[in-house]
């Protein structure tokens, strides 16, 4: 057994016990696989014209004489969430462009498109060929 201050290994399947507040003699089990995402941190990408984004958080610099364009990751996981956050210039005729790949859609469509400054979105792949807009 570990003392106070030892370090101890834990994996996905090893537990902790909880106790209901209302009830300390209520105590559940709970997997760290359960919890795990809690704690889980993004990973954050700036990004430029024609790059592919990535799962996580994207972001751009201001744009320069025109508008760009992006595509989704082609072989996502269901479940991937893909964030992009255009830039403070971003506007009508500086559009941000996110397009599918391969023959997957976004809400039934091929691409979207950001233009308005600093508007954001989040893509979820929900299913095989299917990107939803939150």
């Amino acid at each position: 057994a570990a003392g106070a201050g030892s370090s101890v290994s834990l994996a996905a399947g090893d537990g902790v016990i909880i106790f209901d507040a209302s009830d300390s003699n209520n105590a559940k089990k709970v997997l760290l696989s359960d919890i795990t995402s809690l704690s889980a941190r993004l990973d954050v990408a700036l990004k430029d014209n024609t790059d592919t984004l990535a799962v996580g958080v994207n972001y751009f610099a201001d744009f320069g004489g025109s508008g760009e364009s992006v595509n989704l990751p082609a072989s996502p996981s269901v479940g991937d969430s893909v964030k992009v956050k255009a830039p403070s210039n971003c506007s009508a005729t500086k559009t941000l462009l996110i397009n599918r790949q391969g023959s997957h859609t976004i809400d039934g469509e091929t691409s979207i498109m950001l233009e308005s400054p600093h508007a954001a979105v989040e893509l979820i792949y929900v299913v095989a060929n299917n990107w939803k807009v939150f």
